[in-house]
């Protein structure tokens, strides 16, 4: 091909640039990843003819190993962009052997200087980040392709620079981004980085295994361990602004409430600052003070404080009633001290419908002036850092369905941007840049989970795989009286109800909704199958329900609420659900139709379970710290007290609800030890609990037990967590 062209494939509205592997749907480019027009570009190619899987494999991910998941999950996306009906399809499946694209593709090439001309007309069109050079998704399945990512984003930069940029904008870097790996042990967290970017300090939390503060050196990918492993988990870390300490945040016996400590980057004796200091923390730019959010719930307030890294001269920055603000757990001082960036919920303004309801904010060190820095919300903020020249705040954010990405925020003027947009999401815990600003490093959290059958009686010998996607069941699953199963199945940002049946003795599996919400937490009722879920298609959190073909969608819950874990009482007549109004979750209880939503528990419980008569319900009281264990708890189904308690659940920040076994003598429920998820029985008459399960790897998301109560239906998968560098970000 001529170097004046380009080569350019038409098939449909779409139109696929096979040069700088671009995907245009009309005038606009198409909402897609990079390794997805890759494989587009693969079939295309070879349109009309078969292309084995491991022919794609080579072309995508070369010298790579990459689990089918990750093809079938690119598949599926990129029929849900093209249209693919089962009258109409661009993608065919031929059984054992592969793919064949089957649409009609009309193949030119295009002059350089016509299609400059064109793109010149369709700036207008792009949002910043539509074409952002550089930009691949981490994967749980890529863990080993990451080295190619610099050169992907080469290319793209390279063919900029030789033709006309199609977005002028100043989010778009002068240099590819690339993200490379720093650890890959799938089991650590909490990354930040020296100012002059030589070392990036991570922690491992004792649920992992063990609980210690690790420092590597960039330059010759060196690693210490600078802590003796303990039993205590960390909150964020963060490096002295001369780079020459470490400071930390640790939980165990004697700081249940966290404490600040500092460690020399060189190692030896850790030194305790402060106490009942929280999760997040951030130093100031002279290294002489830290600033974090301090909890007084007897009072009901809550409070910014300042104090010296020595421990002296403690002030409280600013103080909000929980009745008029609810803080973020991370501030962040700026480059010249004049400010404290925060994020807070607006207690009295209304959730937005994209179930956004965190703003940020800005304190004023002097004088505790606080001013709002942006109008666009966010659903939940981690750590957040300010650019080095004050002109904008970088955080990770949750945004609608977009869970844990790396957004900016502009000073003064407030403007959110998107920085990334990949599968993978990134850890609250970790963020940290160098003094230049052009260098990252955070957390990436990577998980598939499949649904997999084993015996009632817990035995995993004849454990049999159900489905062979990459996150079936691990946002809900539930079972039906005719031996079908209802599950959330994940594809990138979305979450959508699936159902398996059996026909001729065979599994298939349909989706139920294919929307751009969400939906899990799922339970069904025993008569006729009713689905009842979660979703936010209501703006905030909501229970909808939904019959087992697919129709009558009903809204059940409303208001200013969160809603999840529902469960469906053994008489099809009621939903008990957890209920979070304002900081706090309660239990409460509404007809099958959606009338009569009364509350049950007077105390904080979560993710309740119906017993098998229905006059028992089983649910979580949550831990008041990351120390101590969460309570099992049972009480009646009418409401009231506890009944019996069990202090043994391990702390989460999400509980997923304990299920009852099918004589209802005992509860079975989650525990997670060394990265292996096991299902443990409760004796409601007592003792101490037994583990169930006996697997000896993946975690487990959950759980539920067939309706003839033979078999239980488990999602279960890898999770891991490691440190990226983002290097070229300015």
């Amino acid at each position: 091909m001529s170097p004046s062209s380009q080569h350019i494939f038409e098939f449909g509205d779409f139109r696929l640039d096979a040069d700088e592997k671009v995907l245009w749907r009309g005038t606009s480019v198409a909402d897609v990843t990079p390794k997805a027009v890759e494989t587009l570009l693969v079939l295309v190619e070879n349109a009309g003819r078969i292309v084995s899987k491991e022919e794609i494999f080579g072309r995508v991910w070369p010298n790579s190993f990459v689990e089918e998941a990750n093809l079938t999950h690119h598949v599926f996306r990129l029929r849900k962009l093209l249209g693919d009906t089962e009258d109409h399809k661009f993608i065919e499946t031929v059984p054992k052997r592969g793919y064949r694209f089957v649409g009609e593709v009309r193949e030119r090439n295009e002059p350089v200087e016509n299609k400059s001309s064109a793109a010149a007309t369709l700036t207008g069109n792009l949002s910043p980040t539509s074409f952002r050079p550089g930009f691949v998704p981490i994967t749980a399945i890529t863990l080993l392709g990451m080295t190619v990512l610099a050169f992907i984003g080469w290319k793209i930069y390279s063919a900029q620079q030789q033709k006309p940029v199609l977005v002028q904008s100043a989010d778009v870097p002068t240099k590819p981004l690339s993200i490379n790996r720093i650890t890959n042990i799938g089991k650590v967290g909490g990354a930040a980085i020296s100012p002059d970017g030589k070392f990036v300090a991570y922690m491992q939390n004792h649920t992992h295994g063990e609980g210690t503060l690790y420092v590597r050196q960039v330059e010759t990918n060196t690693e210490s361990k600078l802590l003796t492993p303990e039993a205590r988990f960390f909150g964020s870390l963060s490096f002295s602004p001369d780079g020459g300490a470490i400071y930390y945040i640790s939980f165990d016996d004697r700081d249940k409430k966290g404490a600040l400590y500092r460690i020399s980057v060189l190692g030896g004796q850790p030194t305790r600052l402060l106490e009942d200091v929280g999760y997040m923390f951030t130093i100031s730019p002279d290294g002489q003070s830290v600033a974090f959010f301090r909890k007084e719930p007897e009072l009901g307030k809550t409070s910014l404080v300042t104090a010296a890294v020595d421990g002296t001269t403690e002030r409280k920055l600013l103080t909000r009633s929980d009745t008029e603000m609810n803080f973020g757990v991370c501030p962040a001082w700026s480059p010249n001290g004049d400010l404290i960036a925060i994020s807070a919920v607006d207690v009295s303004a209304k959730t937005r419908d994209d179930g956004s309801v965190l703003n940020l904010y800005t304190v004023a060190t002097a004088d505790s002036t606080v001013k709002k820095l942006s109008e666009e919300g966010l659903s939940d903020t981690g750590k957040m850092v300010w650019k080095p020249d004050g002109s904008a705040v970088v955080l990770i954010g949750d945004r609608g369905r977009s869970r844990g990405q790396i957004y900016e925020v502009s000073y003064p003027d407030g403007k959110l941007s998107r920085i990334t947009k990949e599968l993978s999401s990134y850890g609250h815990y970790g963020l940290g840049m160098t003094a230049d600003g052009k260098t990252l490093v955070a957390d990436v959290f990577e998980s598939t989970a499949q649904l997999w059958a084993i015996d009632a009686n817990g035995s995993t010998k004849t454990a049999e795989q159900l489905t062979l996607g990459v996150g079936d069941g691990s946002r809900g699953l539930a079972t039906l009286s005719d031996g079908g199963i209802v599950y959330a199945a994940r594809t990138g940002d979305d979450s959508d109800l699936w159902i398996m049946t059996e026909r001729n003795g065979k599994r298939e599996g349909r989706p139920l909704t294919t929307d751009g919400y969400y939906e899990g937490e799922i339970c069904t009722t025993p008569d006729n199958n009713t689905i009842v879920f979660a979703s936010d298609r209501g703006g905030d959190q909501h229970l909808f329900r939904i019959n087992q073909d697919g129709s009558g969608l009903r809204q059940l819950t409303f208001g200013e609420s969160f809603d999840r874990a529902p469960s469906c009482s053994p008489d099809s007549n009621s939903i008990i659900y957890a209920s979070r109004r304002g900081d706090t979750t309660y239990l409460w209880k509404i007809s099958v139709e959606g009338a009569g939503p009364v509350q049950i528990s007077d105390f904080e419980a979560d993710a309740p379970s119906f017993s098998p008569d229905g006059r028992l319900v089983a649910c979580v009281i949550p831990s008041d710290n990351v120390i101590n264990s969460a309570t099992i708890s049972v009480i009646s189904a009418d409401g009231g007290p506890p009944i019996k308690s069990f202090p043994v659940l391990p702390f989460s920040w999400s509980y997923r609800p304990p299920h009852w076994s099918a004589g209802g003598d005992s509860i079975l429920f989650i525990k997670t030890a060394n990265m292996v998820g096991n299902l443990w029985e409760q004796k409601l008459s007592g003792g101490e609990p037994k583990q169930f399960t006996d697997f000896k790897s993946e975690s487990m998301f959950d759980h539920a037990l067939t309706r003839d109560g033979t078999k239980l239906i488990i999602s279960r998968g890898k999770f891991s967590g490691d440190v990226v560098m983002l290097k070229n970000f300015l």
